[in-house]
């Protein structure tokens, strides 16, 4: 008896949509936490930035800026003559321009700050009492 078996069985083609949705859900779940570490790591960066642009401005003035100008500004002495820092950046997400923190004390000439960029993005689901998703430098002693 000849076989004139033409196509797959609906057995096999579920299978193989099955296989093909399980290894594309991997790949998408890989490439998503990967954006997330991206975006993280550019936050951790823009800090970093801003921090080195802080200690030149103290170097320069003898004080820390009491207040840093919006996202998209750039940071200058209070004369506007010196450029410490071409632009304040925002989130790489840009949904909430508050996600860095800068704090100067005391108010009137500071010698110390915090800064930080908050809502970390990679942090894994479980999450230890007291983990914290943010990214903090400072200077106070």
């Amino acid at each position: 008896m000849k076989n004139n078996r033409i196509g797959f069985t609906l057995l096999e083609v579920l299978l193989v949509v099955s296989i093909v949705g399980l290894l594309s859900s991997a790949v998408f779940i890989n490439i998503s936490l990967q954006i997330k570490k991206s975006h993280d790591a550019k936050r951790k960066t823009d800090v970093h930035e801003l921090q080195v642009a802080l200690e030149t401005y103290y170097t320069d003035q003898g004080y820390y800026p009491s207040g840093l100008p919006p996202a998209g500004q750039p940071l200058t002495s209070p004369d506007g003559q010196t450029v410490y820092l071409s632009r304040i950046q925002k989130d790489p997400m840009e949904k909430d321009p508050l996600l860095y923190v800068y704090n100067a004390t005391p108010s009137s000439m500071p010698i110390s700050y915090d800064i930080c960029a908050f809502k970390l993005e990679s942090i894994p689901d479980d999450r230890t009492p007291g983990k914290d998703e943010s990214f903090c430098l400072t200077n106070r002693q």
